[in-house]
């Protein structure tokens, strides 16, 4: 795909990269916090188990 829009000069293919960009981003920061979430919910149950 990048090397595509390369070939095409920078019409509005850098507008088209940053919000994908970011939209990764937020997609890995929404990974991330979810997978804390479930982290912390493993440590409730291992201190209810206890």
């Amino acid at each position: 795909m990048r090397y595509r829009a390369k070939g095409r000069g920078r019409g509005g293919v850098d507008k088209l990269e940053k919000s994908h960009r970011e939209e990764r981003k937020q997609y890995l920061r929404e990974k991330e916090r979810e997978e804390e979430l479930e982290a912390e919910r493993e440590r409730q149950r291992k201190i209810e188990a206890a």
